[in-house]
C-alpha cells in the first residue's frame, strides 16, 4: 500500500471533537530515522502504533521499557506520559493513530485491555492499513469516525484473543527472574544479552538494571559465572579435551578458553585438571 514511501511521516490530522464517542485525532504512516523519539508528557489521548518492520523502545509513565518490533501492537493511555524511539540500528516503519472518545475507553475495559500496552506478534497491518484508507479518503467527519469506530472494535477484540501470555506486563523481581531461568535454561548453548532483550521485550539497560538491582551483579557477569562453572563441570567430571571443552562453550579455540578461564580463575584448564589429579581441591 505504501510502496516506498519517500517522506519520514505523513499526517492526517482531525480537531478534536468531543461530540463524538470515538474520534480520531490524527494517523499516519511513519519511515523513522535512528534518531525518531516521541515524548508526551500527559497525552491528552489514546495511541496505537503498529510495526511494519524494524525495532524501537516504549514507555508509559516510569514503567518498563518494552522492545517493539515487526508485527508488535503498542497502546499507550490518554492522560500518562508517552515516550518511544526507534532504535539506532534498524529504525521503525509504523502505522498508527491517536485517538479518543468513551468509546474507546469503555471498550478498552470491557475486553480487559485498559492495562495493558504492548502485545506481541499480531497481524493486524490490514485493519491499520483500512483506517488509514478511510480516513484519507472520507467525506464527512462523521462517516470517517463511524466507519473507523468499527475498525478500531475489530482490532481491539483481535487483541483481546491473544491471551495473557502475549500481553507483556512485566515487575522488576518478575524480569530478573525470568532473565536468571533463561540463562539457567541456556547451559552451554551461547547466549548474548540481545538474545535475552528479544525473549523478554524489554530494552538491555532496563533488564542489566533489574537484574542487578535483583541479584547484586550484572546478566553478563552471571553469564560468566555459569560459563565458568560449565567449564569446571567438564574439566572435573569428562575426560574431553580442552579443544573440545572451548568448542562447547562457544569459544573460537582452545587459546581463547584457556586465557578465558585463567583470568577468571588464576589458572588455566590444564593446570586445574592437575591439581584435580593431585587432590589439590
Amino acid at each position: 500500500m505504501f510502496g516506498d514511501i519517500a517522506m519520514i511521516e505523513f499526517c492526517i490530522p482531525f480537531t478534536k471533537d468531543d461530540f463524538y464517542p470515538f474520534y480520531i485525532d490524527a494517523i499516519g504512516v511513519s519511515r523513522c530515522n535512528s534518531s525518531y523519539s516521541i515524548t508526551r508528557t500527559n497525552s491528552p489521548y489514546y495511541c496505537f502504533e503498529y510495526i511494519i518492520n524494524g525495532t524501537g523502545y516504549v514507555q508509559k509513565d516510569n514503567q518498563p521499557v518494552f522492545v517493539a518490533k515487526k508485527n508488535d501492537i503498542f497502546i499507550l493511555p490518554e492522560n500518562h506520559r508517552h515516550h518511544f524511539y526507534a532504535s539506532q540500528e534498524k529504525p521503525w516503519f509504523k502505522i498508527w493513530f491517536t485517538c479518543n472518545g468513551e468509546f474507546v475507553s469503555n471498550t478498552l475495559k470491557a475486553y480487559k485491555l485498559e492495562n495493558t500496552y504492548l502485545i506481541k506478534d499480531v497481524n493486524l497491518l490490514k485493519n491499520f492499513c483500512q483506517m488509514y484508507s478511510i480516513c484519507k479518503n472520507g467525506n464527512t467527519k462523521s462517516e470517517i469516525f463511524n466507519n473507523c469506530s468499527h475498525i478500531f472494535l475489530d482490532i481491539v477484540q483481535a487483541l483481546s484473543l491473544r491471551g495473557s501470555v502475549d500481553i507483556v506486563e512485566k515487575k522488576n523481581s518478575t524480569l530478573a527472574k525470568n532473565v536468571k531461568n533463561i540463562i539457567d535454561e541456556s547451559n552451554d548453548t551461547y547466549i548474548s544479552l540481545g538474545d535475552i532483550s528479544n525473549t523478554v521485550y524489554c530494552s538491555i539497560p532496563y533488564i542489566i538494571d533489574s537484574f542487578k538491582a535483583e541479584y547484586n551483579i550484572t546478566p553478563h557477569q552471571y553469564i560468566i559465572q555459569k560459563k565458568i562453572q560449565l567449564a569446571k563441570n567438564y574439566l572435573t567430571n569428562t575426560n574431553l579435551s580442552i579443544k573440545d571443552i572451548a568448542s562447547k562453550l562457544n569459544f573460537e579455540n582452545a587459546h581463547y578458553f584457556s586465557a578465558f578461564f585463567k583470568s577468571k580463575t588464576n589458572m588455566t584448564p590444564t593446570d586445574f585438571r592437575l591439581k584435580l589429579k593431585n587432590g589439590a581441591f
